[in-house]
């Protein structure tokens, strides 16, 4: 925005920004003078009917004419449709920046807080009210003048009275009781706001504490602060008196105007004696002892609510994210959001006993975190971790997502059933120090929940600082839905597939996106979400009949729109499923054409490219993903695998290091890490990592490689009780079954039965995987494999000749070929595969490892012990 012209104005810096929109510096050029510009974030004007509002509290505003209150030079919109106010530029900072310094010497604490009381009472006097006072949106100019900012956006934004959504828009720890719990909000509401700055003001602690966002909101419903005096002894008990009687829960106990309150903080002013003496005389009060309000109303609370109070601390104790939340910056204010955004968004709690809303939750994060990764391909130094991460390590807190992920902003949230909606809480979390760095509460009527998650967003954006440009906009709302019962069963739908484990979940979630079509047929997304159904369901069954109506429902979805890159990179993974490699590559660059950072495209491609035996190309894409993404630690992984599977394990260590630097608490990083330590002969290093692996939590891939490590030291007992280890996680990997199967033959004694109960087993596993995809070396040859122990030889050579023809690269599947036709008899065709593989990469070490007693025969053939002799040579 530096140096744009808007209108008359010359935009010289960014000043400041927070929910309430973006400041900057600028120049009115006609009148050269130096002005602040306000843009307000599109969400509060995003209709012509909030314009009329905009306009309304702006004028409104402006006609205030105080020494106390921010002037307001003019109301526009700029070419853009941008809405901004022009307001006086004041040389100074915010209270807030202030009270981080220290609180000032009470007399020009006094002298603020008159300030403040008189700007606010001229407002009152103009039947206006702030609704949102806090240190934030007082200045405090060089010269010590106080100005008081953003008069009437707060009621703007306040949407539970005005507007269609029902948004209770403050800053809940200056929140009026009433205003939290959205009952009607008047002057003396800003009162008890005021009161809390000036407790703040003169103490310098908040008056209401808690470590977490609801337990601040419970804290001003039902909490008393303890006595200003015992804070702040050399205070006078009359101003303590004062802050006191403006906190009053009960609105009818407060002062009832700001007058009256500005009478009582005058007369405290040096030299004032006789006045302080007569305004406190007309209340009754003693001035020598007077009692503080708070021990009576204490009392008054307890025996009012008896256990009932026990019971509600404890379920707010419950809730607690253990995050501390400051206010936020609605104005001048160095900012707190760091430039390299890497953000997590966690699962949010449902309040109340209401698991119907459990669902809709997990959807509403899906689609958070969907759609704020949309963002990256808009902004530099921005991550989002996918919320399969999230939910696959069972990521539960701030602290947690650091250490696991490195990254340094978390998303949490709430979701609360009311009357007549919906409750929506999002706050945003600086996962290093664990403070809450803002919040905001979006509450939404039944007719009204297709504009949630566009809410949800456009609010979280204000928060995390960033300006959503017309593109952006675009994209977040493309393949949308204005029918609420339409968008309601699409976030369900989407819920029930975050449990994608389960398949009574998943038939749910394709019951959801059915009922959400039949409201709105031309919901793209929900046709997205239809296929991506049936895709996993096809992944969790192996059943291939679900991949034609995967592909019917996503072609529904481009028919509609064809600017959804994560529709495209799904149909991509779909088309690959089936070997048809090429199409794939269309679809997945076309996904990268609309958002060329996204990951899950650029690893789809890679795995075509490995599938159609391009391995440059591959390799060259995963460089890509990484260059696209430097922080995101999925593809330094993906291309450890990669290096892995084409036998450079060094490089492969290389980058599963780096995975481990960058998320500390990854188990599969470091499983992939002591798998190929044990790759590289390092058994010990290999060790010490899948243990860590398995202390980071139990997973299946750690166990079954120790089972790998006991196998290959012929301790087959053990190997055979790890490999079942691993296959109560998970059962449906042939390969894991046919490692148990050979443990089990080898073991003492040997368990026959076991044997090949256990190898029909993964060869059953292996010919569903085969339907799947027919052009599966891999499959192929372990197949062949399989059958070949069973004694179905013929069959054995014919799976082994399709795996030949394809002419795979991948080292590991290259010697199964080979020992396999050690296997069936083969010799020549065995040592031409062994050959191959040691050519390209295998470790003759790992050969030596195998001590299989069918391939004893093999290790004695002159021409094979040439081959040992000739790359034990050169691996001198």
């Amino acid at each position: 925005m530096k140096g744009k012209r808007i209108s008359k104005y010359l935009i010289t810096e960014k000043l400041g920004s927070g929910g309430m929109g973006v400041v900057y510096e600028a120049t009115d050029t006609m009148l050269d003078r130096t002005v602040a510009l306000k843009f307000l974030p599109p969400h509060l004007t995003n209709d012509e009917n909030a314009k009329k509002r905009f306009f309304q509290e702006a004028k409104a505003a402006s006609a205030l004419d105080h020494p106390n209150i921010c002037t307001i030079h003019e109301i526009g919109e700029s070419s853009d449709g941008s809405l901004f106010i022009t307001m006086a530029y004041y040389e100074g900072e915010s209270l807030e920046e202030s009270l981080k310094k220290g609180i000032p010497e009470y007399e020009k604490a006094l002298d603020i807080a008159i300030q403040l009381s008189k700007g606010l009472a001229c407002a009152h006097q103009s039947s206006i009210t702030h609704r949102d006072i806090k240190p934030g949106n007082i200045m405090i100019t060089e010269r010590g003048d106080v100005k008081i900012v953003d008069f009437g956006l707060a009621k703007l934004a306040d949407t539970s009275q005005l507007t269609k959504t029902g948004a209770t828009v403050g800053t809940a720890a200056y929140m009026a009781p009433e205003q939290i719990s959205g009952g009607t909000v008047d002057q003396r509401s800003d009162i008890f706001s005021c009161g809390t700055v000036l407790y703040e003001l003169f103490t310098g602690i908040h008056p209401f504490k808690s470590d977490y966002y609801h337990g601040i909101m419970y804290a001003v419903m039902n909490d008393d602060p303890a006595p200003v005096n015992e804070i702040n002894p050399d205070l006078p008990v009359e101003l303590a008196w004062i802050i006191e009687k403006a906190l009053e829960k009960d609105p009818n106990d407060r002062f009832q105007d700001m007058d009256e309150m500005v009478q009582f903080l005058e007369s405290l002013k040096s030299g004032n004696v006789e006045n302080k003496k007569l305004a406190f005389e007309k209340l009754g009060m003693e001035l020598s002892k007077p009692e503080s309000f708070f021990s009576k109303s204490r009392r008054r609370l307890l025996t009012g609510l008896g256990i009932a109070i026990i019971l509600l601390v404890t379920a707010i104790i419950i809730w607690n994210p253990s995050v501390v939340p400051i206010p936020d910056n609605n104005f001048i204010s160095a900012s707190t959001i760091p430039v390299n955004k890497q953000i997590a968004v966690l699962p949010f709690r449902i309040i109340g006993d209401q698991p119907e809303n459990e669902s809709f939750a997990d959807g509403l994060v899906e689609i958070l975190t969907s759609k704020l990764s949309q963002l990256e391909q808009f902004q530099d130094q921005y991550l989002v971790v996918p919320t399969s991460e999230t939910s696959s390590r069972n990521i539960r807190s701030a602290g947690e997502a650091h250490e696991a992920f490195g990254v340094n902003l978390v998303v949490t949230g709430s979701i609360q059933q009311l009357e007549r909606g919906v409750r929506v809480t999002i706050n945003l979390i600086d996962a290093q120090t664990l403070r809450q760095l803002d919040s905001k509460i979006i509450d939404d009527t039944f007719i009204e929940k297709s504009v949630l998650q566009d809410e949800a967003v456009f609010n979280l954006a204000s928060m995390l600082e960033i300006e959503l440009q017309p593109e952006a906009r675009r994209i977040l709302t493309a393949g949308g839905t204005s029918e609420p019962g339409a968008y309601e069963f699409y976030l369900r739908g989407i819920g029930h597939l975050h449990r994608f484990d389960q398949i009574d979940e998943i038939n749910a979630a394709i019951e959801q996106f059915k009922r959400s079509l039949q409201e709105d047929p031309e919901f793209a997304r929900a046709y997205a979400g239809l296929s991506d159904a049936y895709l996993t369901l096809y992944r969790r069954t192996e059943n291939t009949e679900w991949l034609e109506p995967a592909i019917e429902n996503i072609d529904k979805a481009i028919e509609i729109t064809d600017e959804l890159s994560p529709v495209f990179t799904t149909y991509g993974l779909l088309l690959i499923e089936k070997g048809e490699y090429e199409e794939a590559q269309k679809m997945l660059q076309r996904a990268l054409e609309i958002d060329p950072v996204n990951f899950e495209a650029y690893r789809g491609r890679a795995r075509a490219f490995l599938a159609q035996q391009r391995v440059t190309e591959a390799e060259a894409t995963y460089h890509k993903a990484i260059e696209m993404k430097p922080d995101y630690w999925a593809g330094y992984s993906e291309l450890g695998v990669f290096y892995y599977q084409n036998g450079k394990f060094e490089k492969a260590a290389d980058q599963f290091r780096i995975v481990t630097e960058l998320t500390p608490k990854n188990a599969s990083a470091f499983r992939n890490l002591g798998g190929i330590y044990y790759y590289l002969g390092r058994e010990e290093e290999a060790i010490k990592a899948f243990h860590k692996s398995v202390e980071i939590e139990p997973n299946y891939g750690a166990y079954s490689n120790l089972a790998t490590l006991y196998y290959s030291n012929e301790e087959f007992n053990e190997a055979a009780g790890m490999y079942s280890k691993a296959l109560e996680l998970n059962d449906n990997d042939y390969r894991v079954w046919s490692y148990l199967a050979s443990a089990y033959k080898r073991s003492t004694p040997p368990l026959e039965d076991e044997y090949l109960e256990t190898m029909r087993k993964a060869k059953d596993l292996a010919e569903r995987k085969l339907e799947v995809n027919p052009r599966d070396p891999q499959v192929l040859v372990s197949l062949a494999g399989f059958n070949s122990a069973l004694g179905n030889k013929e069959t054995a050579q014919k799976l082994l000749a399709r795996a030949v023809k394809l002419e795979p690269s991948d080292i590991n599947v290259q010697m199964n070929i080979g020992t396999t036709y050690e296997y069936l008899g083969n010799r020549d065709m065995a040592l031409k595969w062994i050959e191959k593989a040691f050519e390209n990469g295998y470790l003759l070490d790992e050969f030596n490892k195998n001590t299989d007693v069918n391939l004893s025969e093999l290790r004695e053939d002159v021409r094979f012990v040439e081959i040992i002799n000739r790359y034990s040579d050169s691996k001198e």
